[in-house]
């Protein structure tokens, strides 16, 4: 996603990288669904788990990815990471590298 990102237009870098990972990632997995783990993220972006966060709602409310399932946290409980869908009909015209 770094090396060859999508042109994602009006976007910061590290919101063309988060919205590159995300496609290439549902592509290559060949899911609707996909996990954007903050503290992973930010150890390859190089920036901390917070800008991972606001860049995730950036790239939500710009609809490029859909919160299909929220996240869930409860003291004593098993923890559930958010779940989205990448919007692959949206991104796939700003894959530069796509074949077709």
């Amino acid at each position: 996603a770094k090396l060859t990102p999508l042109d994602v237009p009006d976007s910061p870098r590290l919101l063309t990288i988060l919205v590159s990972t995300a496609y290439y990632l549902a592509r290559g997995l060949e899911s609707e669904t996909i996990f954007l783990p903050c503290t992973l993220l930010a150890k390859h972006f190089d920036c901390s788990s917070m800008t991972v966060s606001r860049l995730r709602e950036m790239a939500t409310e710009r609809e490029y990815i859909n919160i299909v399932e929220p996240h869930s946290f409860a003291p004593g409980r098993r923890n559930k990471s958010t779940v989205f869908r990448v919007n692959i009909d949206r991104l796939a015209p700003l894959d530069r590298h796509s074949e077709g």
